[in-house]
This record gives C-alpha cells, structure tokens and sequence, in this order.
C-alpha cells in the first residue's frame, strides 16, 4: 500500500465521520437555549418568593396591627421584621398601615431579586385589609 492509497483511504474516513457529525452543531445550539430556560425558571422562582414574602409580612403587620390597643408603628415593625428575616428574596421594602376608626389596611411593596443584572422586574404588591380588635359597649 502506498503513501497515496493511504492517505486517501484516511481522508474518506475523516469525510464519513464529518458526514455523521455526532450531534456537535445540535448540542451547541441546544445547551445555550436550555441554560436560557433555568435561569428563566429560576427567576419565576424568585418572583414567587418574593411574593410569598410580602404576603406574609402583610399578614403578620395586620394581625399585629388589629391587636387591641396596638399602633401603626407595631404593624410596621412586625412587617419590616418579616422581610428582614428573609434576606434579600423583596429589595427596597416599604411596610404601609393605615388605621381607621374600625378597619386597618396593610400595604407591603417591593422589588423581586433579579439574577440578570440591569433587568426590572415588575414591583410587588400585596395588601390586607380587615376589621380591627375593639371594645363595644353593650
């Protein structure tokens, strides 16, 4: 066998393997797409905490804020403790109560945690509203 024969013999088999390819252009445009998808995933997540954050810290400032003889500021307190409990899942919190003669109205609002840098999420609000604890003479 000579020189030439051998060389063209290996030729046709880098053609044949070229030919088949293995899946190399498929996995370089499919990894990209799924690596889009969980980081997209995971910042609904984290919308979603988010969420379930402000909701309860709106719940426990309105159960502490109804409480018989309690204040605006007690409702606040228990509200911004709530969300600093759980980290940095709603930045730049703002814990709102307004109290009226018999209702009460919790406002907890915030931004969502962003893993992509530079992206604005839409703001969270939740809010609670319900009667207040008092004594009603008979």
């Amino acid at each position: 066998m000579t020189i030439r024969t051998a060389l063209r013999a290996r030729w046709a088999q880098l053609r044949a393997a070229l030919k088949r390819e293995d899946g190399l252009a498929a996995t370089a445009i499919t990894y990209p797409l799924l690596f889009v998808l969980v980081i997209a995933f995971i910042q609904l997540a984290l919308w979603f905490l988010g969420n379930d954050v402000a909701q309860s810290a709106a719940v426990n400032a309105y159960n502490q804020s109804r409480a018989y003889q309690s204040n605006d500021a007690a409702g606040v307190q228990a509200g911004t403790e709530i969300v600093a409990a759980n980290g940095e899942l709603l930045n730049a919190p703002t814990v709102r109560v307004t109290r009226t003669a018999e209702s009460v109205t919790v406002t907890v609002t915030g931004r969502p945690l962003s893993l992509i840098p530079g992206l604005n999420l839409p703001t969270i609000s939740r809010s609670v509203t319900g009667p207040i604890e008092r004594w009603v003479p008979r």
